[in-house]
């Protein structure tokens, strides 16, 4: 989930302000002034601060090599280009409510730790990350379970560009998490899909977080979704179904690929309706958001949590994704675990 596709990422100010909790040192998401409740959207709930406070009790921390947040994850700095040294705030990185300040928004935390609190204790759990960069989410993960003491963990990673997933190798590794007693870290370079074949991807822009696959006719010298014009090189793909074993279960999938997440989830509803039991997906445009709650709803999934994306009217000629500067995200879970989770 990206801000401001394609770049530098910049704190994004709608009606709200970080403030500081007074005594904690810690970033807490209030409206500001006379603000309306209509115009106050955070994508979480109130009660979602403690779930963050629950997790981040390590003390984040900035330096020139590298930054950790309040979850004890440690991040080299080449990993994100795309942020200079004003975008880390260490009270943003201690409590990422309402964002972290340089690169997510609160929602994708709240899912991902709602998940881990749900599903965690059953003393397994199988996370992907689909569409990972160079990693957060499954770094973020292991970290937690590390600490837990979470006897089996499945990380499985998947990413198109050849040096973010270099960078993710990385990351995964600065984080001791690329093996270990009851650890398996599964690494992919390739562009989750569809269907099974080879892609175009962009050449590798370390700054650009808005880059897709598209199909292998897409010709060198072209122009992306968005209107840039790149050079593409070919990438395997894979399905869901080919990433997993048949009746292989996954506690929670994260997905991230840039506009394509419909066609990737309604190619493959019926193993995931069957063996995920909650999905977070990152929405790239109003049509995909509506198109995906249909999908959802249909399989009688529960809309846990939702923020929807930010678009400007000036692009819209160039298509709806492209129009897109904030990307929203909706958080789902299986009828099955919805009302055990309330």
């Amino acid at each position: 989930m990206s801000w401001f596709r394609g770049g530098r990422l910049a704190r994004f100010v709608a009606c709200f302000t970080a403030a500081s909790s007074a005594g904690q040192g810690l970033n807490v998401a209030k409206p500001i002034p006379n603000c309306s409740k209509l115009q106050y959207y955070p994508g979480y709930l109130p009660e979602d601060e403690s779930l963050i406070r629950q997790f981040a009790t390590e003390t984040a921390m900035v330096n020139e090599a590298w930054i950790i947040d309040g979850f004890g994850v440690k991040t080299l700095r080449e990993c994100v280009p795309f942020a200079d040294s004003s975008e880390f705030n260490k009270s943003a990185l201690q409590f990422p409510l309402p964002d972290d300040g340089f690169h997510a928004e609160g929602i994708e935390y709240v899912a991902l730790l709602d998940a881990v609190s749900n599903f965690a204790p059953s003393g397994r759990f199988c996370m992907a990350e689909l569409g990972a960069g160079w990693g957060p989410w499954l770094a973020m993960a292991g970290v937690i379970f590390r600490r837990m003491g979470v006897q089996e963990v499945h990380l499985v990673g998947v990413e198109a560009s050849k040096a973010r997933f270099e960078l993710m190798q990385r990351h995964m590794a600065v984080n001791g998490l690329l093996g270990g007693s009851g650890l398996t870290c599964r690494l992919e370079q390739a562009a989750i899909w569809h269907t099974g074949e080879m892609v175009s991807f962009p050449v590798d822009d370390l700054e650009d977080l808005g880059a897709a696959a598209t199909p292998l006719t897409m010709a060198v010298g072209s122009q992306d979704y968005r209107g840039r014009q790149t050079e593409f090189e070919c990438v395997p793909a894979m399905t869901l179904q080919q990433l997993f074993a048949e009746s292989e279960t996954c506690d929670f999938l994260h997905i991230d690929v840039q506009g394509v997440e419909f066609e990737l989830l309604a190619s493959s509803s019926k193993w995931w309706s069957e063996n995920v039991k909650a999905i977070l997906v990152a929405t790239h445009s109003r049509e995909l958001e509506g198109k995906i709650i249909r999908l959802f709803s249909d399989e009688g999934w529960l809309l846990r949590r939702e923020k929807p994306c930010r678009f400007t009217n000036e692009r819209l000629q160039g298509g709806s994704v492209s129009a897109t500067y904030c990307d929203g995200a909706q958080y789902w879970v299986h009828p099955s675990v919805a009302n055990r989770i309330g």
